[in-house]
């Protein structure tokens, strides 16, 4: 059928030109732009995939160069903490010159004065190592918060730096609730738990870790061996930190009567922190050092905020929270113990050496032994008790400390009705955001309390990967105490004392800076993952947004040519059906 008013085949002819002009047209974008998918049109489920791998290797690259940027941190942290030891080995071997017994007072200032020297360069470093204006090792817009509240989300960031009793830590982290657990530390909800911790050892067989106690835990038909077993020849201290989180331990059972270093810890040691934690009903019988809560406390181990009721027995050295503190100390704790010994027998420490300390602390238990008896130590060596009180109506309780060679202040005994008063306490500097005195005998008050909203400088978040979680950052504890660091050159037993102090100096340095090179490996090997998933990803990204020129160049001489042909067509096309029709009218 030969029509006018319809011409299929010049229809066809167009509709076949118009194909070819769109896909030359979509050829001439993909070989213009690169890109297979140049809208969502193109291709919607592969736009939808490739917005997330974008989002993911932007993020992954922003994340490398944070890790760069932590690494270079973490560098100037080392490098300062390198010239720190320089410094302390100087002052180490001052100690151990100003130690010998040949030096007159005119050698002694010297040696003296240049000790002052380096230790105010030691200051200058701790103080004004900084990156970025952020200092490193120091928040010095915080230091006078009570460790009572010190307190720290590391997801939340929120926190505060607290320096403790012997100055070895400057960060105190608890719980914010019950059911947050601070990173870095390991939860303790069973006993199984508990027991666990001793299997977390260092390459000396010292126990290490940080924990926190998630629950109330009852330890009844367990006779408990305690964690950390110290003793001559047997470094198995102690060195981490055990946060009680408020919560109490029940029926502790230890029944070992011819051991030494006896308690929930046997031994603890170099840093060690004990807090934020009650035991009740306890029941513990042991030889020497024998203790509640701790056996045998050494070189900067803390004891806080902490109580113990029940009885503890042993031969020497026993005290109802501790047996022996030497470089350590208890503060903020109160013991209800029925404590029995042959000598060196305290309500809340046996015996204090070696600058063991006793502070804020208060025993109503009853005391008895032989020799070297007190309320709240029985034998002060070389140790410090001070604002500690005691139950004077508990029989074997009529002094404090049973023999006194060291320091002692503001101790004092009271009545069942002074006990009553207040007063008595927070006139001594007992801090009522730690004790509780609306219930008769001082107690404590229960953590986790509200959080500070002073913010840590010294926990640093650095952030390693693509989104919010905790997986995705690593965060960087550079805070470190040096200190009081009072050297006493001018006599042979200062600097004996100040090798003791200089080596627990260096400890804690050298701690430091093995874990700063711990977190420089572990962000080197983040980069490299990093490294191998942004190349995954972008070759993912690739395979679905990226034009195959060979494929695009050849589509657009095709389509070329089709456009042309479909153009020559359809001028034949008209043409010929036109001459058709004028032939038939002619």
């Amino acid at each position: 059928m030969i029509t006018t008013n319809f011409n299929p085949s010049v229809l066809t002819t167009q509709r076949n030109l118009n194909i070819a002009t769109n896909s030359l047209n979509t050829a001439l974008e993909r070989m213009s732009t690169g890109y297979k998918v140049n809208c969502a049109a193109d291709d919607a489920a592969g736009m939808f995939v490739s917005s997330s791998l974008n989002a993911n290797i932007r993020g992954l690259r922003q994340a490398q160069k944070n890790a760069q940027d932590g690494i270079s941190l973490l560098n100037t942290a080392e490098g300062s903490l390198s010239n720190m030891t320089n410094i302390l080995n100087r002052l180490r071997d001052l100690a151990v010159q100003g130690a010998n017994g040949v030096y007159e007072t005119t050698s002694r200032e010297a040696i003296q004065n240049e000790a002052n020297a380096l230790k105010e360069q030691l200051k200058q470093i701790y103080n004004g190592t900084n990156f970025n204006g952020k200092n490193v090792f120091t928040n010095n817009e915080i230091q006078t918060v009570n460790t009572r509240i010190a307190s720290l989300s590391a997801k939340s960031g929120r926190g505060v730096n607290a320096n403790s009793t012997l100055n070895t830590r400057t960060t105190n982290v608890s719980a914010l609730s019950n059911d947050t657990v601070p990173a870095g530390y390991t939860a303790i909800y069973t006993v199984a738990d508990l027991d666990n911790i001793r299997n977390n050892v260092d390459a000396d067989g010292n126990i290490v870790g940080n924990y926190i106690l998630m629950n109330d835990l009852d330890l009844s038909g367990i006779n408990w061996d305690p964690i950390g077993t110290g003793g001559a020849g047997d470094n198995k201290y102690f060195k981490g930190v055990f946060d009680g989180n408020g919560h109490t331990i029940k029926n502790l059972t230890i029944n070992r009567p011819d051991e030494d270093h006896i308690g929930l810890f046997g031994s603890i040691s170099r840093g060690a922190e004990i807090k934020n934690l009650g035991l009740t009903d306890v029941a513990v019988t042991g030889n020497g050092m024998v203790g509640g809560l701790v056996g045998f406390g050494s070189y900067s181990g803390q004891v806080s905020n902490c109580f113990v009721t029940g009885s503890v027995t042993g031969d020497y050295q026993v005290g109802g929270i501790c047996g022996w503190l030497g470089l350590a100390s208890a503060t903020n704790s109160y013991a209800d113990v029925s404590v029995k010994g042959n000598n060196s027998v305290g309500g809340i420490c046996g015996s204090l050496a070696f600058a063991g300390a006793v502070s804020n602390c208060y025993a109503s238990g009853n005391v008895s032994g032989n020799t070297d008896v007190g309320a709240i130590v029985g034998f002060s060596q070389s140790g410090t008790v001070e604002n500690c009180f005691w139950l004077e109506d508990t029989p074997g309780s009529t002094d404090g400390i049973g023999n006194d060679q060291g320091t002692s202040n503001n101790n004092s005994g009271l009545t069942s009705d002074e006990i009553q008063n207040s007063d008595n306490f927070t006139d001594a500097g007992w801090d009522e955001n730690i004790w509780d005195f609306s219930t008769g005998k001082p107690t404590l008050k229960p953590v986790p309390q509200p959080p500070s909203t002073d913010i840590s400088e010294n926990i640093i978040r650095l952030q390693i990967g693509t989104n919010s979680t905790d997986s995705s950052a690593i965060f960087i504890d550079t805070g470190f105490s040096l200190g009081a660091m009072d050297f006493d050159f001018m006599s042979e037993g200062g600097c004996a004392a100040a090798i003791d102090e200089i080596d627990s100096i260096l400890e804690r340095i050298n701690t430091k800076r093995a874990e700063i090179g711990a977190t420089i490996n572990r962000i080197n090997s983040i980069l490299d993952s990093q490294t191998t998933t942004t190349q995954n990803y972008t070759a993912a990204k690739s395979t679905i947004m990226d034009a195959d020129i060979a494929n695009e160049s050849a589509d657009f001489v095709k389509n070329q040519i089709l456009q042309q042909t479909s153009s020559a067509l359809l001028a034949q096309s008209q043409n010929l059906h036109a001459s058709i029709v004028l032939s038939l009218i002619g």
